[in-house]
């Protein structure tokens, strides 16, 4: 948390735009955030517990983020189990997407306000999440017939990294790593995966019981 106020205020100060206050509530995640303010000469105003009234835009902007990273799960038809597993990701997603929408003050999104230049994740390179996708995992030198990529799951953006890197969820492994995906599949193709995949999970549990 401290390197990541540190952070943050390094590029409000390049912005020549130091906040004169800042409004938080008295919880310990913003220890930091206030021992970086009183370091600065910012004022920090404390609001009183349970009255998140005092930080609507922000109390809003939380409910709001949550909502879509529901909607998205839910629309991509997971089951309850890998929607726990997911969610945090796809916080993180829907966090990301809300960034590249307009703002009711500006026609500029939040994140080319902030930055002051446009997000190069436009277009093609925004995919539906939980989209399946093809993601080369042999080397170049293969035999003609042997598999040069495996289908995974795509749950969120790598923004760290070049445009068109993904965070993708392999069922193999149950692991989530990042790739860049060499194509995706149609979703009437991406349902018959996912049929694939739950009937060698119930050969392999009728298997053991045998």
């Amino acid at each position: 948390m401290k390197d990541y106020v540190e952070k943050l205020f390094s590029h409000i100060k390049e912005k020549n735009e130091l906040p004169t206050y800042v409004r938080l509530d008295g919880g310990g995640e913003n220890t930091a955030v206030r021992k970086f303010c009183y370091d600065e000469g910012i004022k920090v105003a404390l609001t009183p517990p349970y009255t998140p009234q005092y930080n609507g835009r922000i109390e809003r902007r939380f409910a709001v983020i949550t909502s879509m990273a529901m909607l998205l799960l839910c629309n991509a038809g997971f089951t309850s189990i890998m929607k726990k597993k997911l969610l945090p990701e796809e916080l993180t997603t829907a966090s990301f997407l809300n960034d590249l929408a307009p703002t009711e003050r500006s026609k500029l999104s939040a994140q080319e306000l902030w930055d002051g230049k446009k997000s190069k994740w436009t277009g093609n390179h925004l995919i539906e999440f939980g989209r399946v996708g093809l993601v080369k995992t042999k080397p170049k030198i293969t035999g003609k017939l042997d598999d040069k990529a495996e289908a995974m799951i795509m749950v969120g953006y790598r923004t760290k990294y070049s445009v068109g890197t993904y965070q993708v969820f392999y069922p193999k492994t149950k692991r989530f790593v990042f790739q860049t995906v060499s194509k995706y599949i149609l979703p009437w193709k991406a349902f018959i995966f996912e049929l694939g995949i739950l009937i060698v999970m119930a050969l392999t549990i009728m298997t053991k019981k045998e």
